[in-house]
């Protein structure tokens, strides 16, 4: 009876160092799964924070997006305008070069009429003529 005695305390002894394994075992799982909770909100809580700045940074992009529509708009009128304001300096110039035509060809049928002063040429109110080819040149 002595060795079936010896050989339940010797289990009891080793089914009591299991037992106290298996307990801290389990705290230690304990203390791993609250560490693990931890960590995972931690990453969830930055998750978030990732989302809201993606979000942030797509909106600045859409913005972005729209402005760079409307500068595209403005440069697109403003190079209408020049073009029309081009259009409109060349017919001007081409006006002003048939105007100095036209006042050289007056200016030489002008120095073709020399008025000279005649008293019997007076004119009416009582002026007389007065006009010489340099005057008439001017013109």
């Amino acid at each position: 009876m002595r060795a079936l005695a010896a050989k339940s305390a010797e289990a009891s002894r080793q089914t009591a160092e299991l037992l106290q394994r298996s307990a801290g075992a389990v705290t230690q799982g304990e203390h791993l799964t609250q560490e693990t909770a931890l960590l995972l909100q931690d990453m969830a809580g930055k998750s978030d924070h990732v989302t809201a700045l993606m979000d942030r940074a797509a909106q600045a992009s859409a913005a972005q997006a729209s402005a760079i529509a409307e500068i595209s708009l403005g440069l697109s009128q403003i190079s209408a305008v020049v073009q029309s304001n081009a259009a409109a300096a060349e017919e001007s110039s081409a006006s002003s070069e048939e105007l100095f035509a036209m006042a050289a060809a007056l200016r030489e049928e002008l120095a073709q009429y020399r008025l000279a002063r005649h008293e019997d040429d007076a004119l009416p109110g009582g002026g007389q003529a007065s006009l010489s080819l340099e005057t008439a040149a001017r013109f």
